[in-house]
Formats: structure tokens, sequence, C-alpha cells
């Protein structure tokens, strides 16, 4: 099941890569339902709202990347950074992250496109605290590069303004 989620979300990647280049030309995409927030903040094209409704993941056009946004803090998805050495240093890596923007201790990363086996040694959860592995270490699977990346390039203002407005054009 989790390879073809995989699958499916690498496809939905490649299909609005295609179409990225002039979907970031302007808001306005045709065909697709667009997410606004409470103040008409612009937050992308809707892929799917969560399972039970707590989450919906929109494509940011103007980054090329994709976000969980979280329907009760209208802040994106928190997540727990993992680390081939001790003491939460060195290269950041997050699981399920092709693409995808997560916040961790209040910074924002960007997971890269190629999935990578690693040793856990060290773990820094969301809330900043680091946690030491040894002796024993996990061997991980599809975990991806996780690169910081600046909240001003986030296009728009964090945490979003709840309830969220959906339109089709």
């Amino acid at each position: 099941m989790h390879k073809i989620a995989k699958t499916i979300v690498v496809a939905l990647l490649a299909l609005l890569m295609f179409s990225a280049k002039s979907m970031a030309q302007q808001n306005s995409v045709s065909g697709c339902v667009q997410v606004y927030d409470a103040i008409g903040q612009y937050l992308g094209v809707l892929i799917e709202r969560g399972r039970l409704q707590d989450e919906v993941v929109v494509f940011i056009p103007g980054l090329n990347r994709f976000a969980s946004i979280k329907q009760a803090t209208g802040d994106i998805e928190s997540t727990n950074l993992t680390f081939e050495a001790n003491g939460c240093a060195g290269m950041a890596y997050f699981a399920g992250g092709v693409d995808f923007i997560r916040k961790c201790n209040g910074k924002y990363y960007v997971g890269g496109t190629e999935a990578k086996n690693i040793l856990r040694v060290s773990t820094e959860l969301a809330s900043g605290e680091c946690l030491q592995w040894a002796p024993v270490y996990d061997k991980l699977a599809d975990m991806f590069a996780a690169t910081e990346i600046p909240e001003s390039l986030i296009p728009f203002t964090l945490p979003v303004n709840l309830p969220l407005r959906y339109e089709c054009p």
C-alpha cells in the first residue's frame, strides 16, 4: 500500500511539474480547485483532503512543492528529523518527503526526490529535543534528505487563517 501511494504521488508530481511553469505565472489554474485561507491568501492547488478531514494537501505553484496544512492549527505539518550522526548533526532526513515542505522545531524543510536507507543514530523531535539511539541503531528505509528553507520563501503567512476556502475557476 505504501509503494502504491508513493507511486501515485510521484505520478502526480510528474503531471504537476509538467504544467508548473504555466501555473506559476498565474494563480488561476483552469480545471483545478484553488485553496485560500479565511483572509484570501492563495495557498495553492488542492491535491487531497486528509482521510479524517484534518489536513489539506496543496501544491504550491511558485515553489513547485507540496505542503500538508493542518485544519486545526493552520500550520504546515510537523515532522521529526533523523540523522546518521550523534547530536542531531549532519544531513537531516524525514520520511514521506518527496518535494514536501515540513516543519521541525520552528524551521521549514523541503524533502528531496531520492529515497535513501539510513542508520538512525539521532532524531530531532518536532519540539526540538534531540534523542540519541546508541548503541543500537535502526535502519530506516525511504528517507528523504531534508533541506532547510527560509520561511520567507513560502508565499503565504503561517499559520494560515482558518477556515480554508475552496474555489473552482
